[in-house]
């Protein structure tokens, strides 16, 4: 996961890609919902530099194109959840929403159907699911849409036949001078993976799952690899069943981490698919008995 823009790199991105179709696009995405980007510091070069990550992955690997959509939303939400740990819902949705118009935008002039109608499909659909558009609102929705995607069709056509993936120069261009973010916290917690440990990490998932706080469908290598980093990385976060503040209390009481809260946005998806709040799970961590005594247990499983 590259790490949020810094202002050298925004305006550098500014400078060189002002009239770029895509970027002029992303302007307007940005217009739409200024007042939600604005309180998250989110610039449209972020916008610009995300939906250019889609349509490379869109475009480089065909065959997982469908999976690479149905996850967008989900995977969206947590990148910029990680970036801005407090970030009210409602803006969050806002934000990848307008990074996803764009996208669809695109998909509206590419030549093949498989794009131009079901991917394209899919995103929409996602999209104003999420949003909750009404009937009404769909209209204005259509027309945001064909805003977005006046003047893109000719560049999408050079795009295609080009060897070069817009993301890779924009990012690369930020490399050539020098640009460095800051350090990404890991996507997993640090417990040992010692043979006896990871015997007992696997009963204490057995009775997670069997009391339903997370999923029963949950694999036990994911659940490994986000204790303690072993093994490959998940698609998905574990799902957590029950409330945010008995996930704040597993977390607080099971891990010692340096920036376990962090952590925690890229290791758990809540109820509904909602990405953690970091500062929610920490500050609202319950104390009610009714609630702790049984995780309690569970944590301090031999």
């Amino acid at each position: 996961m590259q790490n949020k823009l810094n202002q050298n790199q925004i305006e550098r991105i500014r400078e060189r890609y002002h009239d770029h179709p895509l970027y002029v696009a992303c302007k307007r995405a940005f217009g739409q919902y200024e007042t939600q980007m604005q309180r998250l510091l989110f610039a449209p070069e972020e916008i610009f530099l995300e939906s250019a990550i889609i349509l490379d992955n869109l475009l480089t690997e065909p065959e997982n194109a469908k999976k690479y959509v149905s996850d967008l939303w989900i995977e969206l939400k947590r990148k910029i959840r990680y970036w801005d740990r407090d970030a009210p819902q409602d803006d969050l949705d806002k934000i990848v929403g307008a990074i996803l118009y764009v996208a669809a935008a695109v998909l509206c002039h590419h030549p093949h159907p498989f794009y131009n109608d079901e991917l394209k499909e899919m995103m929409l659909s996602e999209t104003k699911g999420q949003m909750k558009v009404s009937a009404k609102e769909e209209e204005r929705f259509i027309v945001q849409l064909s805003l977005c995607a006046e003047g893109l069709d000719n560049w999408l056509m050079v795009y295609i036949e080009s060897d070069t993936l817009l993301s890779e120069e924009i990012l690369a261009n930020d490399a050539a001078n020098g640009e460095s973010g800051n350090s990404s916290v890991p996507h997993h917690f640090s417990l040992s993976n010692e043979e006896a440990n990871i015997a007992r990490l696997k009963r204490v998932l057995a009775k997670l799952k069997k009391d339903n706080y997370v999923h029963k469908d949950t694999k036990v290598k994911d659940w490994i690899f986000v204790c303690t980093g072993y093994g490959e990385e998940p698609d998905n976060p574990i799902l957590w069943l029950k409330d945010d503040d008995e996930l704040g209390y597993f977390i607080q009481q099971f891990f010692s981490d340096k920036k376990k809260w962090d952590r925690a946005v890229h290791c758990f998806l809540l109820k509904n698919n909602d990405v953690p709040n970091a500062t929610n799970l920490r500050t609202n961590a319950t104390k009610k008995p009714e609630k702790t005594e049984p995780l309690f247990k569970i944590i301090h499983t031999k």
